[in-house]
């Protein structure tokens, strides 16, 4: 799984470095179809620093992943030659299910269901896209010892 999330990682990066602010470095894209793409090495560092919280239940950490990915997902979309065909964009739905099947298969107190409870969050932390953009990474490689 890790060689797989590889480009994914570094598509997110330059994805992340998009959401961080205004700037005058290329497009996400432009970024993702250069050998040596200036800001990766940042982005790549920032990466690090997002973590899945070790202290909430682990259907809470899992709808946490599934929001995550949700968002960076439709923040991708745009950005891609194929839209929501593009391999990065699959990428991260499979990851996405993957967290809301555990998310699934776990008890919840929850009083709304799974879907509403990921659309809720979507909705509250959209705005966040580089914050989201960052756990979906940590999520994302939290599978590769799976």
């Amino acid at each position: 799984m890790s060689f797989r999330c590889l480009p994914l990682t570094i598509v997110l990066s330059a994805l992340l470095c998009s959401c961080a602010g205004e700037s005058n470095e290329p497009s996400p894209l432009e970024l993702a179809e250069s050998d040596d793409p200036p800001g990766t090495a940042q982005a790549l560092s920032l990466v690090g620093q997002a973590d899945i919280d070790p202290a909430k239940t682990p259907y809470d950490r899992a709808i946490d992943c599934a929001i995550a990915l949700t968002i960076t997902e439709q923040t991708l979309i745009p950005l891609t030659e194929g839209g929501e065909n593009s391999p990065e964009v699959r990428a991260l739905r499979t990851i996405g299910d993957e967290f809301r099947a555990r998310a699934q298969s776990l008890e919840s107190d929850a009083s709304i269901s799974l879907d509403e409870s990921i659309r809720l969050g979507v909705a509250q932390r959209g705005q966040d896209r580089a914050g989201q953009a960052r756990l979906a990474i940590a999520c994302a490689n939290s599978l590769q010892g799976t």
